[in-house]
């Protein structure tokens, strides 16, 4: 392994969308040793507070990526965190749009070489799974951890049609009161108690809306690669463990997906390998 780069933190970045929002970014730049050199990024977003109970394994993760060259890129989803709007659902329309804007924000930055990749576990394997199926060009490679293709068959909500009220319930409730917590301080705005005050009111619980939706239909296939797994087309790099619940997507999106794909599976449970 050759020298490792310094590291430099750009907290509260702001990334802009299709739709007017700011969404908020920490980045972890390698400080570069030409005048012209330039890096790939990737990109990890998901809704648990970067600035919060997140922040030290962010700066692990992402440090070590910075070192190795790479810009690394951790994006509170809209809604959530120092981000602007409100967190209506997971994975959302919009959600997975904003991804594809920020693969391409990230590619026209002067510092970029014009590739991005993403990767994340769990919510953050979802999400890359979902931007890629919308073939952003500069998206060029991603790394799903513990992600499925089928949001109905294969996830915390329902496990072939049956309720799994233990994951469904906690993760939900305690999805709703994150959600509704203020964008951090130190990086107020003006009108930081009125998107308080926003969050507050009309932060939903998702529970209600997944209990809603008992069958298998539109709301599942949103943000489920299957049954068309065709419409991924960049390199991946699936990653599962043995002992997670996600194992069986994995071996379907190995045996399906037309992409150029490898698969990891190990001895691991749903935590960073």
């Amino acid at each position: 392994m050759g020298e490792l780069y310094q590291v430099q933190v750009l907290y509260n970045v702001r990334i802009p969308t299709r739709d007017g929002l700011e969404l908020s970014a920490n980045l972890f730049m390698p400080v570069a040793r030409q005048a012209d050199e330039t890096f790939p990024a990737v990109l990890e977003m998901i809704p648990y507070r970067k600035d919060g109970w997140r922040y030290m394994t962010d700066h692990r993760l992402m440090t070590y990526l910075a070192q190795r060259g790479y810009v690394g890129c951790r994006l509170d989803i809209r809604g959530t965190g120092s981000s602007q709007g409100i967190a209506w659902d997971e994975y959302t329309t919009e959600e997975t749009q904003d991804g594809y804007d920020a693969v391409e924000w990230l590619a026209a930055q002067e510092w970029s070489n014009g590739c991005v990749g993403m990767w994340g576990i769990s919510y953050g394997g979802f999400t890359s799974i979902q931007v890629a199926m919308l073939q952003p060009p500069s998206l060029k490679a991603i790394a799903p951890v513990y992600a499925t293709d089928d949001r109905y068959t294969d996830d915390v909500h329902y496990i072939g049609g049956c309720k799994t009220a233990s994951e469904l319930a906690q993760y939900a409730v305690s999805q709703v009161g994150m959600n509704a917590l203020p964008p951090n301080t130190e990086f107020a705005s003006a009108d930081w108690s009125q998107q308080w005050r926003e969050r507050l009111e009309q932060t939903p619980p998702w529970l209600l809306t997944w209990l809603r939706q008992q069958h298998d239909g539109p709301y599942w296939r949103n943000g489920s690669l299957a049954p068309d797994y065709e419409r991924i087309q960049c390199a991946m790099l699936l990653i599962g463990g043995w002992h997670d619940g996600y194992t069986n997507p994995v071996l379907r999106m190995l045996e399906r997906c037309p992409a150029p794909r490898k698969a990891i599976i190990g001895n691991w449970v749903h935590q960073l390998p």
